[in-house]
């Protein structure tokens, strides 16, 4: 092999490799997604969280509405008037 090719031979190898090692994407977001519907009873969403090893805080709606304007995920998580679950999935 040509001198000039061995350090674009040795790059793709690398970058093959580096591929090869990557973790499979995480399902973790589908399965919240599907598991926490709108509707869910608050008991049912506290039981889940538990199962999951979840840190959560339970906030009053008012606390729901000010948090919701603040977050950047505002307009995919309105507050429909009622207490809302804050959580922290851990993930390795």
């Amino acid at each position: 092999m040509p001198a000039h090719r061995l350090p674009a031979a040795a790059l793709a190898l690398s970058a093959l490799i580096l591929t090869a090692c990557e973790a499979p994407p995480s399902t973790l977001v589908p399965e919240l997604r599907q598991q926490f519907q709108p509707g869910l009873t608050q008991a049912a969403a506290e039981t889940a969280l538990r199962q999951r090893g979840t840190t959560f805080s339970i906030r009053s709606p008012a606390e729901c509405a000010e948090l919701a304007n603040r977050s950047a995920m505002a307009s995919q998580l309105p507050p429909r008037g009622g207490p809302c679950i804050f959580g922290k999935i851990p993930v390795s």
